[in-house]
């Protein structure tokens, strides 16, 4: 965490701000969710949910969201606008953070599913940015098999 740091000292911090299950269970979020991505986590719980807000004095780095096996990252934009030009996309990497594998812009409401385990940072926001980058992010952690197929286009 970032207690007791200057400002100065916390520029790769960003504002988190932790769920409980409670919380998350009232904040109706997973409820809300569209079919094919519930479909997509089925037999995965929530372990740890949590916003987040970046801007352009922080300066995010790689990171996995566990090591662990059997483990999801749902990540949410949850911004209303978001102009193509201000940055804050996530970059996704190889296991040695050597090459980029795939990125995903910020668009306002896109939700992205991914291993836990994937290296992932996002971009640091433009300074002319009129906003600051807001996220939601939910980790999940297999519990059930589920025998299902899917598709996405």
């Amino acid at each position: 965490g970032g207690a007791g740091l200057s400002i100065e000292q916390s520029a790769d911090v960003a504002l988190q701000s932790v769920f409980t299950q409670e919380g998350l269970d009232n904040f109706g979020f997973m409820q809300k969710l569209p079919q094919r991505v519930k479909d997509a986590y089925a037999g995965y719980e929530p372990t740890r949910s949590y916003g987040l807000i970046v801007n352009h004095l922080q300066q995010p780095h790689f990171h996995t969201d566990t090591g662990l096996q059997e483990r999801l990252t749902l990540l949410y934009y949850a911004n209303l606008y978001w102009d193509k030009d201000w940055g804050g996309e996530t970059i996704f990497t190889d296991d040695r953070v050597d090459e980029v594998i795939y990125t995903s812009r910020l668009v306002p409401g896109r939700i992205v599913l991914f291993d836990s385990k994937i290296p992932h940072k996002p971009s640091t926001p433009s300074a002319k940015a009129d906003a600051f980058r807001l996220t939601f992010v939910i980790n999940l952690i297999f519990r059930k098999n589920v025998h299902a197929f899917f598709s996405f286009c």
